[in-house]
């Protein structure tokens, strides 16, 4: 275009024949080539949009195949796609798949935020939880804008108990997503973890404010505040989350609880069998309704609740123990003991199971077996009462009545209202003959657990051997309200009757020892005494004899 602008000035300032001839082929020439140029120009830039349109097309395809991978992912790993979450991992075999599925996506674009986040939630559901926290940190650095991250990476790091940080990524989704009941909800669990429970519950609150048909924010809110005793509230909440989804095992559970609390037994009983029918496999269900059922004496069913929960979940702790002290209340102690063992082999510092071994142990004389596990427990928790109390009362049965003092007494220092040390260092004062002390430590133990029947009942021997009857006769008797199958107390009791001459009245408490406790020596010898002395001899007489037989059996 220059080279037309000056032939046009040319012809302007010099008119004559032979320069405009000059000029006008100067200007056909250029106009030629400009012509030629531009259109050169047109076919490139067609051909540029072509291939961003082929581009475009292609990043679309990879697009939607990563999609449809991905979906096919999820759903192998047990995810629902419209609900978001993952409630549990499918096969093995589907776990592989999914995993090749994934990595295809990265293969195709190794910084999808999408597979991304969905291999770490992979790796997460297979526990290898570093290399989850490393694929959620780089999804992380690809879309920082997104909360999406901050929930998986919040999700993992509280499952590793690392509460701090947990919570700083899930404030950090928030602050992108303010109204995200999910979040709050999430956040309010890691905080009731942590004992917060009142912020908990602000935020539980939230959710549900959110999202009125947020079913599990009415659950957990329903829980906190079981914790902090406001049950009327509590409960109404959970029947909200029943009508929200009559299908959710866990709300009939948690209702449950509560109601078991409550003594409300036959609703307790019915709402957790609804939750077993609606999840067979729901393990916590079938280890409460156990000890639900070990509370109301129904042992044999407890045996078989304990039984299924082990079934299902094979390392749980509790449940090894608990059918473990149910089997001892049966007497079926070489079964307990397997099974107090068992316990023992799966957790790494199982106080509580050395504990339940060593009592047993020690009831059929192998105390020495027992003290060493008491000691066991002593060296990984000092003041662990139950394993001092008891090693005491070991030491105590050994005549070493000094070091059995020091283990009650050392208890007492770190608990000073402890019952159970202060009944112990009472029956260690008693067996010395120090009445007055041992009448103070029964009583301060009755003080600090008014319903602790042993307390009332070795009360009422220390008073009946020091000839105040009457006293002795009321602490038995609150000892038998407490305890109604005691065989021991009703004896007891039976030979006050005696000493006082109310002989009618130890009759029968004789005879209630012996039909509490069919095998009960000692009752039958009390009973054929007194009926010998009331001239009743035959009757007296079987009494003996059947006490003899027994004896023989022993």
């Amino acid at each position: 275009m220059d080279s037309i602008n000056i032939a046009l000035q040319t012809l302007w300032f010099k008119l004559d024949w032979r320069t405009l001839f000059t000029a006008l082929a100067v200007i056909t020439s250029c106009i030629s080539i400009y012509v030629a140029h531009r259109n050169a120009n047109k076919v490139l830039v067609l051909s540029q949009q072509n291939i961003e349109f082929e581009r475009e097309q292609k990043r679309r395809q990879i697009q939607l195949e990563i999609t449809i991978k991905l979906n096919q992912a999820w759903e192998l790993m047990g995810g629902d796609i419209a609900s978001g979450f993952i409630e549990k991992f499918g096969s093995r075999g589907d776990l592989n798949k999914a995993q090749m599925l994934i990595s295809q996506c990265l293969i195709l674009d190794d910084k999808n935020f999408d597979s991304l986040c969905l291999f770490g939630l992979y790796f997460q559901g297979c526990n290898n939880y570093k290399q989850a926290e490393v694929l959620f940190r780089k999804a992380m650095e690809i879309a920082p804008e997104q909360n999406r991250t901050y929930i998986e990476l919040g999700n993992l790091l509280s499952e590793l108990e690392r509460y701090e940080e947990s919570e700083s990524s899930y404030r950090k989704a928030l602050i992108i997503e303010p109204e995200h009941a999910y979040l709050h909800y999430n956040l309010g669990v890691l905080l009731e973890k942590s004992d917060r429970n009142e912020e908990a519950e602000l935020l539980f609150r939230k959710s549900i404010e959110i999202d009125p048909e947020f079913e599990s924010s009415y659950n957990a809110l329903g829980n906190i505040l079981f914790k902090l005793g406001k049950n009327k509230e509590a409960e109404s909440l959970f029947h909200k989350a029943i009508r929200i989804n009559p299908q959710t095992a866990i709300t009939y559970y948690n209702l449950a609880n509560l109601l078991s609390k409550l003594e409300r037994h036959e609703e307790a009983e019915s709402s957790y069998k609804k939750s077993i029918e609606i999840d067979s496999e729901y393990a916590s269900a079938h280890y409460n309704f156990g000890y639900f059922l070990e509370k109301l004496d129904r042992n044999k069913e407890a045996v078989l609740s304990y039984k299924k929960c082990i079934e299902i979940t094979p390392e749980h702790v509790a449940a090894y123990n608990n059918l473990g002290l149910v089997l001892l209340k049966l007497d079926r102690k070489e079964e307990a003991e397997l099974l107090f063992q068992k316990s023992i082999e799966i957790h790494n510092k199982p106080v509580d199971s050395y504990c339940n071994l060593g009592n047993l142990l020690t009831r059929v004389g192998r105390e020495v077996e027992a003290e060493e596990l008491y000691l066991q427990v002593i060296e990984i928790e000092p003041n662990h009462v139950n394993a001092n109390i008891n090693l005491g009362n070991i030491k105590a049965n050994l005549e070493q009545n000094d070091e059995a003092e020091l283990l009650f007494k050392k208890v007492i220092e770190s608990e000073p209202e402890n019952a159970c040390a202060h009944y112990s260092i009472g029956l260690l004062l008693s067996k010395s003959e120090s009445n007055i002390y041992a009448e103070e430590s029964f009583r301060k133990s009755i003080a600090f657990e008014p319903e602790y029947a042993k307390a009332h009942h070795s009360l009422g021997l220390l008073l009946a051997k020091t000839g105040r009857y009457e006293e002795a006769e009321m602490s038995y008797l609150k000892a038998l309200e407490l305890t109604p199958k005691n065989s021991h107390t009703h004896n007891n009791l039976g030979i006050l009757f005696d000493k006082l001459n109310r002989n009618d009245e130890a009759k029968v408490s004789f005879q209630k020892a012996i039909d509490t406790d069919p095998k009960y020596v000692n009752a039958y010898i009390n009973f054929g005494n007194l009926l010998l002395k009331l001239g009743q001899v035959e009757e007296g007489q079987k009494m003996c004899e059947k006490a003899s037989e027994l004896n023989s059996h022993q």
